[in-house]
């Protein structure tokens, strides 16, 4: 069993934006079955999260096994090759592209070899398949902000595993922090560090260590995510979205919101 939404390739000519929703789908397959890609015509990057069972993936030659919660990805050109190993396995998927989309993959900094999610990203994945049925302009949009939310998701996991026990717990407790106090704008780096009773430098060294960014700009990951989700389920002005996720300075938030999708608040939602 398996779906696949491809989203309309002209629509890429309507709004230009760094990165773009290419297709995405499920697939649950038996013990034995196989895929393949040679990868020579594929100029666009793809992304697998295992939900349940085994399989062993081949990217550019070399080889690993996935299991229930990883997730492995791959870059544009970049064969591949599925075997599925236990009796059934079940995974999601989503390939994208734009100009600037292997630039935005590889800030994350995901190993190259299969690592932990956090959580299930089945709601997500499920958004991605609602929002590509929508062949419009703004759905094109959506796309390219559900996109980012899901490599959020899965680039800012704490369970990707470290050698510093100390350093992991730090991290998990700055993560739940920021979940809890990012929509306060007065909750900064310093704020986090006082709070958990750590000074800034040991903090940003954890969480360099964790999950390979800073604090700062994970703080601001989390506002980002929640200020698109805002603005597209609700009428709230941009000025007022900008308060409600810790940046009240519109300025500054209109900047962040651009570089973002490449549109400011207002024509990212008139679109």
């Amino acid at each position: 069993m398996k779906m696949i939404i491809y989203r309309a390739s002209s629509l890429k000519n309507a709004i230009k934006l760094p990165i773009y929703l290419r297709a995405t789908g499920w697939h649950t397959a038996k013990q034995g079955w196989t895929e393949e890609n040679d990868g020579k015509n594929r100029n666009y990057s793809g992304l697998f999260w295992c939900m349940e069972g085994k399989a062993k993936f081949t990217i550019d030659n070399k080889k690993y096994t996935i299991k229930a919660g990883q997730v492995l990805y791959y870059l544009p050109y970049e064969s591949h090759f599925v075997e599925i190993t236990s009796k059934h396995c079940t995974y999601y998927w989503v390939t994208f592209d734009g100009p600037l989309h292997v630039e935005i993959l590889q800030n994350f900094k995901y190993p190259r070899t299969p690592f932990n999610a956090k959580g299930c990203l089945v709601t997500l994945f499920e958004e991605l398949f609602e929002i590509s049925r929508d062949l419009t302009p703004a759905g094109l949009q959506h796309g390219s902000q559900a996109l980012y939310n899901l490599l959020i998701a899965v680039g800012t996991s704490s369970t990707i595993p470290r050698h510093n026990t100390r350093n992991q717990q730090l991290t998990s407790d700055f993560v739940d922090l920021t979940a809890n106090n990012f929509k306060n704008e007065s909750y900064n780096v310093s704020a986090a560090a006082d709070i958990l009773k750590v000074h800034r430098t040991t903090l940003g060294k954890a969480l360099k260590e964790q999950l390979s960014i800073p604090p700062n700009t994970y703080i601001i990951n989390i506002r980002l995510q929640y200020a698109l989700k805002m603005l597209h389920e609700t009428n709230l002005k941009a000025s007022e979205v900008a308060v409600a996720c810790g940046i009240p300075d519109p300025c500054y938030f209109s900047k962040l919101i651009k570089q973002l999708t490449g549109l400011p608040p207002h024509k990212l939602r008139n679109n």
